[in-house]
């Protein structure tokens, strides 16, 4: 597999050749990354970078960061679009469950802080220095 590093404030991201890096999300202290992917596979993958680690950003940043990526690339927003919300009846069943799990939808996955040699998680990896 192809790969390409992304230099963060202290190491490098390695993600697949055709992962697609939204430089927009860069600051001068982006130490972290992610991959924002789709259930089905119906966009590429994109790369965020971010301050502070993927899996504490709370679901208002999480929203923030897919409309602000959809701007830069408008096939994010049209997933967005697409999405069917849960809905719950009043003893808490999912209702609309088959429309639900058939639908689009995002996820935002942190890429895991790896040692060098050690198995790359699905294609990626960061590489702190030393």
């Amino acid at each position: 597999m192809d790969t390409k590093q992304i230099a963060l404030k202290t190491g490098v991201v390695i993600v697949p050749e055709e992962f697609i890096v939204i430089e927009e999300t860069r600051t001068d202290n982006s130490d972290y990354a992610g991959v924002i992917a789709e259930r089905q596979g119906t966009i590429p993958h994109y790369v965020v970078l971010s301050d502070k680690p993927i899996n504490t950003i709370s679901a208002i940043e999480e929203d923030a960061i897919y409309e602000e990526c959809s701007k830069i690339h408008p096939e994010i927003g049209e997933i967005l679009n697409q999405e069917v919300e849960a809905s719950f009846d009043e003893d808490g069943n999912l209702e609309n469950s088959q429309d639900w799990l058939s639908s689009v939808r995002l996820g935002l996955f942190g890429i895991p802080d790896k040692k060098q040699g050690e198995e790359l998680f699905c294609g990626t990896a960061i590489y702190r220095e030393a």
